[in-house]
C-alpha cells in the first residue's frame, strides 16, 4: 500500500500548499491485482487538488472517496472534487451532514466561524454522488470502511468541546458520524482516520479486536491528542501496545501537530512519524 499526503497543516517543502485540514491518497490493489485508488478526505478547500497534481496524482482516477466525519476541514474540498471528478462515489456517515458547532450554549465559536459542518446544499445538489453509511461497508476484499469506534475509554477533551446543533439546541457531539478506512494486505493492517475524535485509544483497541493476529498494525491520520489529556491518551496506547510494540506503527498529522508527534516518539516504543503535506510512503512495497 502506498499513501500520499495531499493536505496537512504542515509541510517540509514550500512546493506544497497547506491549510488546517487533512486529505490523503491511497494506492492499493484488489484481489486480482488490479489497482484501487482511494481519496480519503478533501481538506477544507481545493488545495488537495493542487498538491495532488504537483505529486503526479490524478484525482480523477479515484475509485472511492471517503469522508471521515462531518467537519469542514475534512469535507470542505468536496465542491472542488465534484467539479474536477464528477463521477466520484463519496462514502460517509448518514449523520455527516447534520449541522455542527464548536462551543457551549450561549458561546458558539470555531476559529471565528460558527459552523463546523458540511453544507446540506452539497448533498441536495449532488445526491447521486453520496453513499450514506449506517454500518460497516466492504468496498473490495481487504478494503473496508468501519463505523465509529466503540467507546471503551473516554473520548479526548477536545472531542467533548464539539457540539451539535439540533433544532436550535446544542448537545455534546458523540462523533457517531466518524468512520475509518482499513486496508488489509496479507498480515499487514492499515487504518486511516481523519481526526480520531472517538479517541485514538478506542480506535487502536477496535482495530486490534476487529483484525486479530495481524503481524503489524499501522494507524495513519490525525490523533486529536489534547494538551490537557496527552498523558492519558499516550498511556492508553502504551497499555494497548504493551508486549508487542514492534507490531504497531503510527503516522500522525493534522490535529495532532508536530509537537504531539514528537511527544509520541519520545513516549512510545512503537514506530512513530509525522505525515507532512507532499509526503509519499510505500508502506508495503507491493505497489
Amino acid at each position: 500500500m502506498k499513501i500520499s499526503i495531499l493536505c496537512d497543516n504542515e509541510r517540509e517543502s514550500e512546493r506544497y500548499l497547506t491549510e488546517h485540514g487533512y486529505s490523503c491518497w491511497i494506492e492499493t490493489v484488489d484481489e486480482t491485482g488490479a489497482p484501487v485508488n482511494v481519496l480519503f478526505d478533501t481538506g477544507q478547500t481545493d488545495i488537495f487538488l493542487t498538491n495532488a497534481a504537483r505529486m503526479g496524482i490524478d484525482v480523477k482516477s479515484n475509485h472511492y472517496t471517503i469522508i471521515s466525519h462531518g467537519h469542514y476541514d475534512h469535507g470542505g474540498g468536496l465542491p472542488a472534487l465534484l467539479k474536477d471528478a464528477p463521477h466520484s462515489r463519496i462514502y460517509l456517515s448518514d449523520k455527516a451532514f447534520a449541522p455542527r458547532i464548536k462551543g457551549e450554549p450561549g458561546e458558539m465559536y470555531y476559529y471565528g466561524e460558527k459552523n463546523l459542518g458540511l453544507s446540506p446544499s452539497l448533498l441536495k445538489n449532488n445526491e447521486k454522488n453520496f453513499i450514506p453509511l449506517t454500518g460497516e461497508k466492504s468496498l473490495e476484499k481487504g478494503i473496508t470502511i468501519l463505523p465509529p469506534a466503540p467507546l471503551v475509554y473516554p473520548t479526548p477533551p477536545n472531542a467533548r468541546l464539539c457540539m451539535v446543533d439540533e433544532e436550535q439546541k446544542l448537545r455534546q457531539d458523540n462523533f457517531e458520524h466518524e468512520i475509518y478506512l482499513t486496508v488489509q494486505e496479507g498480515e499487514e493492517l492499515y487504518l486511516i482516520t481523519g481526526c480520531a475524535h472517538r479517541g485514538i485509544g478506542n480506535i487502536a483497541e477496535m482495530v486490534k479486536s476487529r483484525f486479530p493476529g495481524c503481524r503489524r498494525y499501522t494507524i495513519i491520520g490525525g490523533f486529536h491528542i489534547a494538551k490537557d489529556d496527552s498523558d492519558k491518551q499516550i498511556n492508553l496506547l502504551k497499555a494497548i501496545t504493551a508486549g508487542e510494540t514492534e507490531k504497531w506503527r503510527f503516522i500522525t498529522g493534522h490535529c495532532s501537530g508536530k509537537a504531539k508527534a514528537e511527544l509520541l516518539q519520545r513516549e512510545l516504543e512503537s514506530e512513530v512519524s509525522y505525515g507532512f503535506t507532499g509526503m509519499s510512503l510505500n508502506l508495503s512495497g507491493k505497489n
